[in-house]
């Protein structure tokens, strides 16, 4: 009998070891296969949005891609783990250790390749679901096709990923010995104790990790809407700094010491009370559920990473988007161009005898806009800011400002009045070649605040302006004074026929605003033109593809736990089989049995999540000092969470089903 042919008997006769890992893999190559199928519809890369869809789409898959080759890497690992005893017997058989190696790769290949086989199958079979889904969402009509290229891809990349997993296999066998091989299930003999020291430590890492997201909440949570002329954008209010870096390591220690340590501790506690613990099975569950959660402390903490990571990433993209739409929807000019002085005179031109021709009635400001040292700084002459004060109310009215006098507007989230007024002065006291710009005196000042309605002005957005008479602003305009790189001029403008109206495509308004877009857009070829309906309607199309591909990932994760979990039940099963049939000949009843193996299920499943759910708490507690909009996150968050207890338990309930059966079946 040849090698490969003892491989394949392997896999006939011992089909119960391996379908957990050929089941596994097979539903990773599924959903990594439907999603290439998106990726490559000709329909979504010929749709206007593409590529953001295919952007998104792309980052999720290699994420997928990336998480399948652990997932399949650690399923594998606990595969071959289990099947140490059968290997020993090869051994002592005679078999060389390179046949034993080839034994092994060729066994992974076949399961690979069936594998392969059956997610591309499964693949096909969901793919129109899939697509019909992703049409709902995305507002594309998605036809089903014949996908060569995602065939070719999740072919190629998956072959290679059990190519590459069989030579981990190999490495992974290499270093078991004779003695350990017939060790087919680890026994531990001993009673596990917990170190009061790591305990502490483990409470004194999580507090510190706290203690430093207090100090420095990760803002990832949030993206704050800005504005520099005309580009909207979000800045992510953390970088990954050292601050940051010491609250994830410390919180993953933390999190890890709390399950091999804390927990094994509080068991401890548990069973020095004999009068609870010796009552009924507790001493029984209370015993196994110590070696399990310390078997699996790795495992368990990275399911709570996983969780808090997926819970308040779900959020905070869903919460973002959401608040650029909301600040799409209270912006207050409808188109905004953005070019250098000189084209601005053509580009306006243009604008104004299209909105003209289309019976358009609007009114327009404008804004230069001028680097300073990795800053911009933007000037608005009088009159049109005097135009501004009709319209806002909460802008203060000034005097009538003279040649060399300023009036200055300034964030309360910037820098210090006085900074931002020696930046000013700084700025427009440069020399440009020969021309030398007059001194600006500042005569008065406001203070914007955020936090009222009046975060809609084009002012707040900008951040800070610098108010000067009209003689002065034609003078840096004359002097040629912006005519250096990524100096710009801004022109906005106002529109209350279409500021009142929805922006939806349904409404006249929108429409209106779109094709009048369209038509400026493609003349507009040496500055940049904005429009609030387009870049709202967007922001919608980004929002429903982030709720998409988001919530898809969040799935896929905790349902590859839920495989993970059960994988080691699986695994400990025939273990715990041997452990009941031998308590059940002592007198334990199969409703016993089954209350004791239910909570054991109960606490591998339930216990990442608590602590996970502790953790969302911390970062709902942790939001508070941003004082952004921390409403609407809190309660995404928490229908994210409640959406993640749902899962998990009912996925508790199915695995608790499939586990006592086979429990059943061994009882006397």
């Amino acid at each position: 009998m040849s090698f490969r042919l003892l491989a394949w008997n392997n896999l006939k006769r011992n089909v119960r070891a391996y379908v957990p890992y050929y089941l596994s893999s097979s539903l990773m190559i599924s959903i990594f296969f439907v999603y290439a199928i998106f990726i490559f519809h000709p329909d979504v890369s010929n749709a206007i949005t593409a590529a953001n869809v295919k952007k998104g789409l792309q980052v999720a898959d290699l994420l997928i891609f990336v998480f399948s080759f652990f997932f399949v890497l650690y399923t594998n690992h606990i595969f071959v783990t289990a099947r140490k005893k059968e290997l020993g017997i090869l051994t002592i058989l005679g078999t060389h250790h390179r046949q034993i190696y080839f034994l092994v790769a060729y066994e992974n290949l076949i399961i690979g390749f069936l594998s392969l086989i059956t997610g591309i199958i499964g693949g096909f079979v969901s793919a129109k679901f899939f697509l019909l889904l992703g049409s709902n969402v995305i507002g594309m009509y998605l036809t089903f096709y014949f996908p060569w290229k995602a065939l070719a891809f999740t072919g190629i990349g998956f072959m290679f990923l059990f190519i590459l997993i069989s030579l981990v296999s190999v490495f992974f066998i290499r270093h078991f010995k004779l003695q350990q091989l017939f060790n087919k299930v680890p026994q531990l003999k001993k009673e596990l104790k917990a170190s009061w020291s790591l305990s502490f430590l483990a409470i004194a890492l999580i507090g510190a990790a706290v203690y430093l997201m207090k100090l420095d909440f990760p803002p990832y949570i949030y993206l704050a809407p800005y504005r520099l002329g005309t580009l909207s954008f979000y800045i992510l209010h953390y970088s990954v700094g050292d601050t940051f870096k010491y609250t994830i390591v410390m919180g993953f220690i933390g999190t890890y010491l709390f399950y091999t340590q804390l927990c094994v501790l509080f068991i401890q506690l548990l069973r020095a009370n004999r009068k609870w613990s010796w009552s009924g099975t507790r001493l029984l569950w209370l015993s196994e559920i110590t070696y399990k959660i310390r078997n699996n402390a790795g495992l368990f903490s990275l399911i709570t990473l996983i969780s808090i990571i997926s819970c308040v990433g779900a959020a905070s993209t869903f919460d973002s988007m959401q608040q650029q739409k909301r600040f799409l929807r209270e912006q207050s000019y409808s188109f905004a161009l953005s070019s250098d002085v000189v084209s601005s005179i053509e580009l306006e031109k243009e604008i104004d005898q299209n909105l003209y021709t289309a019976g358009v009635d609007y009114s327009k400001s404008e804004i230069l806009i001028f680097p300073f040292r990795e800053q911009f700084a933007p000037v608005m002459k009088q009159s049109n800011y005097e135009a501004l004060t009709s319209r806002f109310k909460e802008l203060k009215q000034t005097a009538a400002l003279r040649d060399h006098q300023g009036f200055f507007i300034f964030d309360s989230n910037g820098m210090s009045l006085e900074e931002q007024k020696t930046f000013f002065e700084k700025k427009l006291t440069y020399n440009q070649e020969k021309s030398q710009i007059m001194n600006i005196q500042i005569m008065d000042t406001q203070k914007i605040d955020h936090s009222t309605k009046f975060v809609e002005n084009i002012i707040s957005e900008l951040g800070r302006l610098l108010v000067v008479s009209d003689r002065t602003y034609d003078h840096l305009v004359e002097q040629r004074y912006f005519n250096v790189p990524l100096a710009y001029k801004s022109v906005y403008y106002f529109v209350p026929k279409w500021k009142n109206g929805q922006l939806s495509l349904e409404t006249s308004e929108t429409q209106q605003e779109i094709w009048l877009y369209s038509v400026l857009a493609n003349k507009v070829n040496k500055g940049v033109l904005n429009s609030r309906a387009v870049d709202y309607l967007t922001s919608e199309m980004d929002l429903n593809i982030s709720e998409f591909i988001g919530g898809f990932i969040a799935i896929i994760m905790l349902a590859s736990t839920v495989s993970l979990l059960y994988f080691r039940l699986y695994v400990d099963l025939q273990r715990d089989e041997e452990i009941y049939r031998a308590l059940s000949k002592i007198g334990l009843n199969s409703r016993e049995m089954r209350r004791a193996a239910s909570r054991q299920i109960a606490f591998l499943f339930l216990l990442p999540l608590v602590v996970s759910s502790v953790g969302v708490v911390l970062c709902l507690f942790m939001s508070e000092p941003s004082g952004i909009n921390v409403a609407p996150f809190h309660l995404t968050l928490i229908q994210i969470m409640l959406c993640f207890w749902a899962i998990q338990f009912f996925s508790f309930l199915i695995v608790r089903f499939l586990y006592l059966r086979q429990l059943d079946l061994k009882m006397l």
